[in-house]
């Protein structure tokens, strides 16, 4: 009867070490897939930008490789994400969010080069600003989501990579409300220049927290790891 008790008790302390490993997988492939995704926007986004195409209809074909590849890349992203919510439903959330950012996003280049085709400024000029809008709100809940399950998830893990993510959840916010405030004071006359050099800065620092995501993922995957060889 003690040895029974015995064996189930190691059973039970290695479940924990079992999810553990597994996320660290998941967190591994998150980051990998991140990069791909990053990469597909940089490539493909100077081809779009006319680096080496001039006409309309090449423009098209390329807005069209884009969507597809970068498409396929996020999906997985969301997959990836799905398959964590097993460990935590937030993940599931997260992923949704993710989905419905990562469409928005998409669209934009198919939306602008069929724009240009077509040749209707007025019509897309004015669904643009909706578009990528809404493009930064989801981003933004995403990211937000994103860093309350992580800070969740390594509370029994890592205290540094729990501050990590709870910086990187106040600095998004800060650095979206910061846009909210400047947008429409830069149209304002004398104010309008400072306003334009904060944007400025805001732009840097939300390429500073683009780069710093992918860093934490990176983290996360090898605390996650370590602790569960622990």
């Amino acid at each position: 009867m003690e040895n029974q008790i015995s064996e189930n008790e190691k059973v039970n302390e290695s479940e924990p070490k079992t999810q553990y490993a597994d996320m660290a997988v998941k967190f591994k492939l998150l980051f990998i897939v991140s990069i791909i995704s990053v990469a597909i926007h940089i490539i493909i986004s100077g081809l779009m930008a006319g680096i080496f195409l001039t006409t309309e209809t090449a423009s098209l074909v390329t807005s069209i490789l884009y969507v597809t590849l970068k498409m396929t890349a996020d999906v997985i992203i969301c997959v990836i994400l799905f398959k964590l919510s097993r460990h935590n439903d937030g993940y599931k959330t997260a992923g949704i969010l993710y989905l419905i950012y990562s469409v928005l996003w998409n669209l934009i280049p198919l939306f602008s080069s069929l724009n240009n085709i077509f040749q209707n400024n007025n019509t897309w000029g004015n669904r643009s600003t909706i578009f990528i809008t809404l493009t930064a709100i989801f981003n933004l809940l995403y990211a937000l989501k994103l860093s309350d399950v992580m800070i969740s998830v390594f509370e029994p893990v890592s205290l540094a990579i729990k501050v990590d993510w709870t910086d990187f959840r106040q600095w998004n916010k800060n650095v979206f409300i910061a846009t909210l405030i400047c947008t429409p004071i830069s149209v304002i006359p004398w104010i309008g220049y400072a306003a334009l050099v904060a944007s400025g800065i805001i732009s840097a620092a939300g390429c500073i927290i683009f780069i710093w995501r992918f860093t934490i993922i990176f983290k996360s995957y090898k605390k996650m790891q370590e602790f569960s060889l622990s």
